[in-house]
């Protein structure tokens, strides 16, 4: 604002008088004696100061008369307001820029499935699964190991109660294979089975994040490309009021509504600027690009119809393909098998022990031995077991109620997003037809009006039409008052179409996630051919 300006131009001018108001110390003299002044001095350099202050202001005053209208950016004055440049608050945040990369939306997709936290926490889930049920899986299979043993022994019978001499010392050189197995354990063989639907329920798991980065990827990514747009046209819509408002006006004519109409074009613009950097900050976030790394969109987002689809349609989809309703279902074959295991803690087990190696002194004399053995073992009472299965089934009811559950919200989900995609589409098409018929509004508003007489533009039952309130000659460019609004009247249809296309392109793409093949199929889905 000027009146910053002039207030600031005031503080310079004062504290440039305050320095020159104070004679150099002649030389020879010292510091101290130039201290000593008579207050008289020190007085007439206080009214010095105020009158050199005063003759700045009023000088600043004579130049600079006080304007009440606003100073427009200097960024946005004398050039088209456009996207932000690619380096806009990067060295704000202490990180240099680099050259910026074209990003497709497949890129973007990719780049967030490797790099998404969620979808890598849940890649370790799976291997935590994994390992579990391996361990489960190591009281059901074989156990077969080897062993080396070398001693050197010395052995006194009179510690067993028998007068013989001291045996050894000699040497002992023992070599061994042993071998176990379960020959029946119910218990292990459903903690098995346990293990193994865990597994699968984490790999579903992980499947479903998936599916839900590449909607949220492809939400960002449509949704910078939709502010861009907006943006391009703000842009435009403040070039187009700038032109009209430098354009000479008659006698009586008034600009103020032209400035008006500018500043808040300048506002839109500026406003939007700030979202599109968020938005492409929060898209680089979740892609996992490089701090500083700057980038342009390189797909815009298509129109393409989509096939109808019935709900019966979807919904067999959907129960048959989607990752979370059969991640649960493995949860509940999970929960099934551990109430199995408990319950078969009461029943008997019965293992098998086995050994067969070579034992002696020295390697030349070793002779082969073997050892075999069986273990039954009885449960005969015990209260753990009643706690283990009480436990089991009050974890296999919730997981089934889980189940049901989420078989209501997908049949709801799959609803909600028929529905969202036939508006989506209906309103598109509305969008579309209008968008249409705004381009061709601005054309013919100046050709009507620049077909009018002044007297005829200034006529009563004309003025309403041309858009004014005062009585002016025609244009120069033809751009009256209705021409204004019509511009204004395509930039917001255009604005609406955007919004609708990309309204209907993030329909599709949730409902391929609802059905559980937004990973696999969403190509198809915004090319239409799903």
């Amino acid at each position: 604002m000027k009146i910053t300006y002039a207030f600031a131009a005031v503080l310079v001018v004062g504290s440039f008088a305050l320095t020159e108001a104070q004679p150099a110390t002649p030389a020879g003299k010292s510091a101290t004696s130039a201290q000593s002044q008579p207050a008289g001095q020190a007085s007439s350099r206080t009214g010095s100061l105020a009158g050199s202050i005063a003759d700045a202001v009023a000088r600043e005053a004579r130049e600079n008369p006080f304007d009440p209208r606003p100073t427009p950016s200097p960024t946005l004055q004398g050039q088209p307001a456009g996207p932000l440049p690619a380096t806009l608050g990067v060295q704000s945040l202490g990180m240099s820029p680099s050259a910026p990369i074209s990003l497709t939306l497949t890129d973007a997709i990719q780049r967030g499935l490797q790099k998404n936290l969620g979808v890598l926490l849940e890649e370790q889930e799976v291997r935590l699964r994994d390992g579990e049920r391996w361990q489960a899986l190591a009281d059901v299979l074989p156990n077969v190991s080897a062993g080396f043993a070398r001693s050197r022994q010395k052995v006194n019978p009179a510690a067993f109660g028998f007068d013989v001499p001291v045996v050894g010392p000699f040497n002992v050189l023992d070599v061994r294979l042993f071998f176990s197995q379960a020959l029946m354990n119910l218990p292990a063989v459903y903690e098995a089975r346990e293990g193994a639907a865990r597994a699968t329920a984490a790999a579903h798991a992980s499947k479903h994040a998936r599916d839900l980065v590449v909607l949220a990827v492809a939400h960002l990514y449509f949704q910078v490309g939709v502010t861009e747009g907006q943006l391009a046209a703000a842009a435009a819509r403040a070039d187009s009021a700038e032109v009209v408002l430098a354009v000479p006006r008659g006698a009586g004519g008034d600009s103020l509504p032209g400035r008006v109409r500018l500043l808040g074009e300048r506002q839109r613009v500026v406003a939007l600027q700030a979202t599109l950097t968020k938005q492409k900050l929060a898209l680089a976030q979740a892609i996992g690009l490089p701090r500083g790394q700057q980038f342009t969109l390189s797909d815009r987002m298509p129109y393409a119809p989509l096939r109808p689809m019935t709900l019966d349609d979807a919904l067999g989809r959907a129960y048959r393909d989607r990752a979370d309703f059969r991640a649960q279902l493995a949860r509940v074959q999970a929960a099934e098998a551990k109430r199995r295991s408990a319950s078969s803690e009461r029943l008997p087990t019965v293992h098998i022990r086995a050994d067969i190696g070579k034992i002696g002194q020295e390697p030349p004399s070793i002779k082969q031995t073997f050892g075999l053995q069986g273990i039954l073992h009885v449960p005969i009472m015990g209260g753990e077991t009643r706690g283990n299965v009480l436990q089991a089934d009050a974890e296999l009811r919730q997981e089934k109620a889980k189940l049901e559950d989420l078989r209501d919200a997908i049949y709801y989900e799959i609803q909600n997003a028929l529905v969202d995609m036939q508006a989506a589409e209906e309103q598109l098409l509305l969008a579309r037809g209008a968008a249409q018929l705004a381009e061709e509004q601005p054309a013919r508003s100046k050709d009507r009006v620049a077909a009018m007489t002044p007297a005829a533009v200034s006529s009563p039952l004309n003025l309403a039409v041309v858009g004014r309130a005062d009585p002016v000659e025609p244009r120069p460019d033809g751009a009256g008052g209705d021409t204004l609004q019509a511009q204004d009247a395509a930039g917001a249809a255009n604005a609406d179409y955007i919004s609708s296309l990309y309204a209907f392109n993030v329909a599709k793409l949730t409902l391929a996630r609802v059905i559980g093949v937004a990973e696999e199929a969403y190509v198809q889905f915004l090319a239409g051919t799903f």
